[in-house]
């Protein structure tokens, strides 16, 4: 899991400004048209809004009936119990499939699992399960009938570490849904700036929300009651403290409440002089155009004070709703998230600039400068970002 920057080195100066000009701050072809749901000033948030399902689109039709088949499980409330499973020979497989599937194993692996990593990056809000441990497997009864279940394999449960019963789950939902309720209240609060729609202004309130109210913590670093669950959704929103997985799955899972369409992204973060480690991020579209947005980035460590959460003293903006050519500089991302092998795509990004201000431009050299906040604004901070034929660092 990706270590913690302690400074962000990038071609970039951040600088703090009392005074500066008003300027403008600031698709997928094939992302659903319910899905890009535009939310007014006035509209309020979908109350239990669907997960934003970019992933299951790329799914083949073998994989979206495993999908499918977790969906049920879901909203029947049967992972809640982490041992809770379902036959897919009663509504989703037949027996000539499942039979075609217990020849060729290797085949079920691979559909289930491509469809398992999807609805894994679909579904920030399923925090209680580990699904490492969701298993599929096949059976032939003595009638001569085969099943073919998705539930807990050979494993106790499938729940995330520190989760033990139903009752520890219905309690972890409802404090997380308070949660979640309350962030999404504050991003509606945000008023456009800088000729920006709602949209923006919302998805830049909600960054600044999950900086603000998380802290980057490692296992040997977080509180010891909430090692299982700072790769969740739940760990950041609720306890406090996550790494770069629980800042994505948060800030998704509150893009998702709104109805601004948001993924999550896998790959590595390249330092200056480091080995690149894993990381994840999020790409959000606002207004037909997509964003990179690095919320764990955007939240250093504050290394004198490891003994509180929330807000530190160094939170910035310098991955919030940025261009590829910015996310280029140290972002890699990868398609192909398990041992299963299935290579997923994500959104193309804008490709520069996106409403940044271009202060050159000369042999392919150029500087921009962008800053969010108004001039009112005392978090008021500008970006100077550079880049050689759109290219960043490590690509140039």
């Amino acid at each position: 899991m990706m270590a913690k920057k302690i400074l962000s080195a990038v071609l970039s100066a951040a600088i703090a400004l009392s005074s500066a000009p008003a300027g403008a701050m600031l698709s997928y072809a094939d992302s659903p048209a319910a899905q890009t749901a535009v939310v007014s000033a006035a509209a309020p948030y979908a109350v239990n809004a669907a997960p934003y399902k970019y992933f299951y689109g790329q799914l083949t039709n073998e994989s979206k009936v495993f999908y499918d088949a977790m969906e049920e499980m879901l909203e029947k409330g049967l992972f809640k119990s982490g041992k809770g499973e379902i036959d897919l020979s009663e509504h989703y497989l037949s027996q000539t499939e499942i039979e075609g599937y217990n020849n060729l194993r290797t085949k079920m692996l691979a559909d289930y699992g491509a469809a398992r990593d999807a609805f894994y990056v679909d579904h920030p809000d399923v925090f209680y399960v580990d699904f490492s441990y969701l298993s599929v497997r096949i059976t032939l009864s003595k009638d001569g009938q085969y099943h073919a279940y998705i539930g807990t394999g050979r494993s106790d449960s499938y729940y995330t570490p520190g989760f033990k019963s139903e009752t520890d789950v219905e309690n972890a939902v409802s404090e997380y849904k308070a949660k979640l309720a309350e962030a999404v209240a504050e991003a509606q609060k945000a008023e456009p700036i800088n000729n920006e729609t709602k949209n923006a202004a919302m998805a830049r309130a909600a960054h600044d929300y999950v900086t603000k109210h998380v802290s980057y913590r490692l296992e040997d670093k977080c509180r010891q009651e909430n090692i299982g669950f700072i790769r969740t959704s739940y760990g950041a929103l609720v306890k406090g403290e996550a790494v770069c997985e629980g800042y994505s799955r948060a800030y998704k899972a509150i893009m998702d409440e709104l109805g601004i369409p948001c993924v999550l992204v896998n790959g590595v973060f390249k330092h200056d002089s480091d080995v690149p480690e894993l990381h994840m991020w999020c790409e959000v579209e606002i207004d037909g155009d997509w964003y990179g947005l690095d919320a764990t980035m955007d939240d250093p460590i504050n290394s004198k004070d490891m003994t509180t959460v929330g807000v530190d003293g160094y939170e910035c903006k310098d991955y919030m709703l940025v261009s590829e050519s910015r996310m280029d500089a140290h972002h890699v991302p990868s398609g192909v998230m398990s041992e299963a092998n299935f290579e997923f795509k994500y959104p193309g990004l804008c490709r520069n600039n996106c409403g940044e201000e271009v202060l050159s431009n000369t042999g392919g050299l150029e500087v921009t400068l962008d800053y969010s906040g108004s001039l009112d604004d005392e978090d008021l901070q500008a970006t100077f970002h550079v880049s050689y034929e759109g290219m960043g660092y490590y690509k140039a």
